[in-house]
């Protein structure tokens, strides 16, 4: 009988690692998310605008999260990507903590970069791990299965992050400290968690293709992008557009229901 179980275990681990990366998403969207319940008490407690929001919850996550990901792929392709990724995890958990006691602005637009930069990590060292320990006829259903946590989490989100406020409530005659702090806390400590379990558990696997000799690299990359540009430019503009517009939706639509009810 352990004979025959043998075989699987390769494949047992390699989807223990999916569920990690999993988690991980799914943390990483609670972290993201998690201002647009926070609206009201920002406001009051930091004198924030409603403008000024926006920018934390747009600007200064979006540009950094898309600008950083290039150099953090680039670095994932040649370094540990477990490592590089348990790294990120830290990094935009602390940043999300460190939140819970920002006195500004500034501050906390600095510590929401400090986020995004963190989490640009995730989803390049995610589908390389996936890409490696899955065969080219087998990649699609692990990256359906982490893809799809952006869409449950798109709501999930919200509710953890309620759950997490309701609970900062009982908690805070404890602390002294408001609700919302109290809850930028709770919800970034699970992903330190994550971190330590990822570099106790998950192994680097060994590389595919990636430095293989006639292998494609980065300048024929953006070489095939500037020959299909009538291709690419209309497909990442309206993916562009809709991502402003999804985002806009789903950042204000909590601050408009506490605010109209």
């Amino acid at each position: 009988m352990s004979g025959a179980a043998l075989p699987d275990r390769p494949n047992r681990r390699r989807w223990y690692v999916v569920a990690i990366l999993c988690l991980l998403f799914a943390v990483s969207m609670v972290d993201r998310l998690i201002l647009a319940l926070l609206v009201q008490p920002l406001k009051q407690d930091l004198g924030v605008s409603d403008t000024q929001l926006g920018l934390l919850m747009g600007v200064a996550f979006a540009v950094l999260y898309s600008v950083a990901g290039f150099p953090i792929a680039q670095l994932i392709d040649r370094k540990s990507r477990t490592l590089i990724l348990a790294i990120g995890v830290a990094g935009w958990s602390i940043a999300t903590i460190l939140s819970g006691f920002t006195t500004s602005f500034g501050t906390l637009f600095a510590l929401r970069a400090g986020v995004a930069i963190g989490e640009a990590v995730l989803t390049p060292a995610a589908i390389s791990l996936i890409a490696d320990m899955f065969g080219p006829r087998e990649r699609a259903l692990p990256t359906s299965v982490y893809m799809a946590v952006a869409g449950v989490m798109g709501t999930g989100a919200f509710a953890i992050g309620g759950l997490a406020l309701q609970f900062a409530e009982t908690l805070t005659p404890l602390f002294s400290m408001a609700p919302w702090r109290i809850t930028l806390m709770l919800v970034g400590s699970p992903g330190l968690v994550l971190a330590l379990l990822l570099i106790l558990t998950v192994r680097e696997p060994v590389r595919g293709n990636a430095f293989k000799p006639g292998t494609p690299d980065t300048r024929d990359g953006r070489l095939y992008s500037l020959q299909t540009w009538r291709l690419f430019l209309p497909f990442c503009l309206t993916s562009d557009g809709l991502n402003v517009f999804t985002m806009g939706l789903v950042a204000w639509f909590p601050p408009f229901l506490v605010r109209a009810f």
